[in-house]
């Protein structure tokens, strides 16, 4: 039996990320260890999975006008290799022919040689009538983001803001990640000479401080200036949440919900070698990314610890000059990172996210000292886990008052700070939707 092929993959990872409740990027990894693939099969595999995720809405509206079944009615595997047929004609510069025939191939090769003839003619029809199909008017249907979503998206954006927002979440020629330089290390243009020298291409960020991104990233891990704790993948987001928080040398810094660690290493640079970092989470799984990333930064000093932070710890009540509280979340503004993020949260799920958020904060806000500072963070754009809760933490707890939505040295993009925090949009910054509003326990 010969392997199977990079489509025969993406329809069965996309199937099961669809269908079911597995995640894209392991269904991804898993895919991808197969040894018959060649280089530009995992980039193939990994452009056709994505876009398949990423653009379903639409595909299914599309095939849904030359399918005399209705989309909902197809058995799953039929549906699967629709779908990905209708991605490689749509978005990807895959001739007709070819995603035609490879569709009727996999209905054959997959189970469903009795059907493979629906396959042939509806994945035809697409194909001859590509041009004249009618585009969908409404905006979640064209960007593939369920109209609950996109409600909480326009509840707090501008119409312009939203849509380069949602452009961005679905846009293949988006690449690179940004990183956060570590200064007291090295200069900043010592550190880029060296992560030059490993290949990687970079720009020095003139917006933020610290900050630089990298194109093309591939192969980063084997990079001399990476393993040597220079720089630390950062989302643009993160960095200026850290920025906000306005840690100090000498800080007691305690980061709640700490994985992987990329604020925890933040704050160890800024907190210098008179300070002290402890950073959590719920699982040794967690704190062992943690230290992994303590360790390649040079940061033994670091503490880590397994710990559930919706349980009190009476031995840090008034102890932190800083509390990172970046708690879980709906995700929603990762959907550009985390395309099936977007079909996997629901209202209820936000509500009882934002629940439990509420539980780690009663706790945070006893462990910041009077005088000190509490760091709210999430990466989604709900208005219950964030402008909400804030409302909640200024109700509930009077010694906390909310400072001004700022970053030093950063201009902000308009219309991002609220009377709320910060709230970026995906592409903001060049990164993730993230939030974050800084609260301060009076003296």
């Amino acid at each position: 039996m010969s392997a199977p092929s990079a489509r025969e993959l993406a329809v069965r990872l996309t199937q099961s990320v669809l269908e079911g409740d597995a995640f894209l990027q392991d269904e991804l990894t898993k895919a991808m260890e197969s040894g018959a693939l060649t280089p530009a099969d995992k980039r193939f595999l990994q452009r056709l999975s994505r876009g398949t995720v990423e653009h379903v809405m639409l595909l299914d509206w599309y095939i849904g006008q030359v399918s005399s079944v209705p989309v909902r009615r197809m058995k799953p595997r039929i549906r699967a290799i629709l779908r990905v047929t209708a991605e490689q004609l749509f978005f990807l510069e895959v001739p007709d022919r070819a995603a035609v025939s490879e569709a009727v191939r996999l209905a054959k090769a997959m189970g469903m040689a009795g059907l493979s003839g629906f396959v042939n003619a509806v994945s035809r029809k697409l194909a001859s009538q590509i041009n004249t199909l009618t585009p969908p008017k409404d905006r979640a249907t064209r960007h593939s983001v369920p109209e609950w979503i996109l409600k909480e998206y326009e509840a707090c954006a501008t119409a312009d803001r939203l849509d380069a927002a949602l452009a961005y979440l679905n846009d293949p020629d988006r690449h690179g990640i940004t990183v956060h330089l570590h200064e007291d290390m090295l200069p900043a243009d010592q550190i880029i000479t060296r992560m030059e020298q490993d290949g990687l291409t970079v720009r020095l960020r003139d917006d933020i401080p610290g900050a630089a991104d990298i194109e093309a990233p591939e192969g980063l891990g084997k990079c001399t200036s990476f393993a040597k704790g220079l720089f630390t993948v950062q989302d643009a987001g993160s960095i200026a949440a850290c920025l906000a928080a306005g840690i100090c040398p000498g800080d007691t810094v305690l980061d709640l919900c700490a994985a992987p660690g990329g604020k925890t290493v933040f704050a160890a640079h800024a907190a210098g070698p008179s300070g002290h970092v402890t950073a959590r989470d719920l699982s040794r799984d967690k704190t062992d990314k943690i230290t992994e990333n303590l360790w390649r930064c040079r940061m033994p000093q670091v503490k880590t610890e397994v710990w559930d932070a919706t349980t009190p710890d009476p031995r840090w009540v008034d102890q932190a000059d800083v509390v990172i509280a970046d708690l879980p979340c709906s995700g929603l503004g990762d959907i550009a990172r985390k395309p099936d993020i977007r079909y996997r949260q629901t209202p209820e799920s936000v509500k009882d996210l934002a629940e439990l958020q509420r539980r780690i904060l009663t706790n945070a806000v006893t462990y910041v000292k009077p005088g000190g500072t509490l760091l709210y963070a999430t990466c989604t754009v709900t208005e219950e886990e964030n402008a909400g809760n804030v409302k909640w933490m200024l109700a509930s707890f009077p010694e906390y008052h909310l400072e001004e939505a700022s970053v030093p040295g950063l201009t902000l993009p308009a219309g991002t700070s609220t009377p709320y925090g910060v709230q970026l949009l995906p592409g903001e910054l060049g990164g993730d939707g993230f939030f974050f509003a800084r609260f301060v326990r009076q003296q």
